[in-house]
């Protein structure tokens, strides 16, 4: 939500949401989603804000659902791959997950972020293989990183 309001009609109306999230007033903030998906279904960051509401009002199925809905109009932002694989994660979708979050890591193989995120869900999962896969990518960016040294 970089660009100047005048440039974008939705900007104001985002950062205000974001603002009524902050403030603990999800009901307007809601309100304030919906109506702006109605006018701007193809706006990600409507989907965005509306995962962020989710979020903060632990609704991990409505979180989840905005992150879909984000990442099918996003489908080149690993941010989002990445957002949906932790949320995935916490829901115990787990093959979904690691899954998602690989599919992050292969579009930017060298974002540590990325790779972290993805031996975060791989180990919560259960997938040692994984695991392992990550972390010697992440090493082979960062060599001397005594953490990854140790988690091998």
């Amino acid at each position: 939500m970089t660009d100047a309001p005048g440039n974008d009609p939705n900007l104001i109306r985002l950062q205000a949401i974001e603002s009524d999230i902050a403030a603990g007033k999800l009901r307007e903030a809601a309100d304030a989603i919906n109506a702006l998906a109605r006018t701007a279904p193809t706006d990600a960051r409507v989907y965005l804000a509306g995962a962020m509401l989710s979020r903060v009002a632990r609704d991990l199925p409505a979180e989840i659902d905005s992150l879909r809905r984000a990442l099918a109009l996003l489908p080149n932002r690993p941010r989002v791959r990445l957002d949906l694989a932790k949320a995935l994660s916490r829901g115990g979708k787990h093959a979904e997950a690691v899954a998602t979050a690989n599919a992050a890591v292969a579009m930017e193989p060298t974002n540590l972020m990325a790779l972290e995120v993805a031996v975060a869900v791989a180990y919560t999962a259960g997938d040692p293989a994984t695991v392992q896969r990550h972390l010697k990518s992440a090493l082979a960016l960062r060599p001397n990183d005594a953490s990854i040294h140790r988690a091998l």
